[in-house]
């Protein structure tokens, strides 16, 4: 279905920025080997709200959609197993901690991706999950965690019955985001706690070449219009943090309480200004990239980074033919296809072993991390491409 109004502020003033056909449903952006030829494409065509700013999913995706490709998807590994830095959880963990009570009782949603269940109760909170994917709730189950199967219903529990609600990486893939809002002030006490967190577009148009839009996202947000909808739903904005994540922590407004007017949304037209310079920027390095592998690099290069930067890069760039290998340091990855192509996932390590001359860092993120995990590579005489933010070789 088609969204003829924002489904933050109701707006009814939207343009379409982009319609790509046959952009594959990718997910985090590695497909299980056995599912590799098996997963579906889409038109994905994404709007902006010219009333408070917000960009979305002109096409309504039914989160059904989004939870069948995660089927797709290798099972993520425990984040001590990772291979992943877990600063962006611990940072979150910490500030949640902050505005926290002593105590109480917490339902996390999506709680097989957050991080903070196992967290949460080793501090001696009674905590309640709710996740989609069957086969994290069995693992969870079996370390002994109360974990509901299936999507977030507020007719589940009672009303204002938990102290602390976590909603990290869920308000973007659903269809209707103040609904959700909604039902989480529905089961949260009066001056409870919503500690919610969602991938920053404002920082990915600053930054990024590629990934910026995937069909798993319903709704991408900026500070200005996640503070707009929570404070909607009558709730105070404590504290939080606006990088590669946007993190808020806000507290339940009591009935009796004068609640907080909701903010007014940001300069729309210089977040205008920012998604047209992103698309423009993605469409110049998308021209200049294929040449200049052809050009500067004589040997095979390496992909490093298996998610939706490297998938969305293959979809735009004729780089295929120049491509030996993707390479990840996300051990929850290796082994998967990434989507869209036929390349097996492969470690790090195999990367420093391999024969290629080249790395073409698909993410934006971490450089100075990441390149010194490739010093080994450096040293060896390869070179590293990466959008930074044109097109640089170290």
């Amino acid at each position: 279905m088609t969204r003829e109004r924002c489904p933050v502020c109701g707006a009814t003033q939207l343009e379409e920025l982009l319609e790509l056909e046959d952009y594959p449903i990718a997910g985090n952006g590695v497909i299980i080997p056995s599912q590799a030829e098996n997963f579906p494409h889409i038109s994905l065509r994404i709007s902006f709200c010219h009333g408070c700013g917000m960009i979305f999913q002109s096409e309504q995706q039914p989160l059904e959609k989004y939870l069948e490709m995660r089927k797709r998807q290798p099972i993520p590994p425990p984040f001590a197993k990772s291979g992943l830095e877990s600063f962006e959880t611990d940072r979150f963990f910490q500030q949640l901690l902050r505005y926290a009570p002593e105590g109480g009782r917490v339902l996390d949603i999506g709680c097989g991706y957050s991080g903070m269940l196992p967290r949460l109760k080793k501090l001696g909170f009674d905590v309640v999950g709710i996740e989609a994917d069957e086969r994290l709730v069995e693992q969870f189950t079996k370390d002994g965690y109360e974990v509901i199967s299936g999507r977030f219903d507020e007719a589940l529990f009672d009303e204002e019955s938990f102290d602390i609600v976590v909603c990290r990486s869920v308000i973007e893939h659903v269809e209707e985001p103040l609904i959700l809002l909604g039902s989480i002030d529905d089961v949260l006490k009066p001056g409870g706690l919503l500690a919610i967190e969602t991938p920053n577009m404002g920082q990915a148009f600053e930054r990024n070449a590629f990934g910026g839009f995937s069909p798993q996202y319903q709704s991408y947000w900026t500070l200005s219009t996640l503070r707009f909808a929570v404070t909607q739903h009558g709730h105070d904005i404590l504290g939080g943090q606006d990088e590669s994540y946007i993190a808020l922590f806000s507290r339940k407004v009591d009935a009796d309480e004068e609640r907080y007017d909701p903010l007014p949304s940001a300069d729309v037209e210089e977040a205008y200004e920012r998604v047209e310079s992103f698309l423009n920027r993605k469409e110049d390095i998308s021209e200049d990239l294929s040449d200049l592998v052809r050009g500067d690099f004589k040997g095979p290069l390496a992909v490093f980074g298996a998610g939706l930067p490297s998938v969305d890069m293959f979809f735009y760039c004729d780089i295929h033919d120049q491509i030996g290998m993707v390479s990840t340091t996300d051990a929850g990855r290796v082994g998967g296809i990434l989507a869209g192509t036929d390349y097996v996932v492969q470690s790090l390590d195999d990367l420093l072993k391999s024969d290629c001359n080249g790395v073409i860092l698909s993410t934006e993120r971490r450089h100075d991390e990441l390149l010194d995990k490739l010093k080994p590579f450096i040293v060896n005489g390869g070179r590293v491409l990466r959008f930074a933010p044109d097109i640089t070789i170290t």
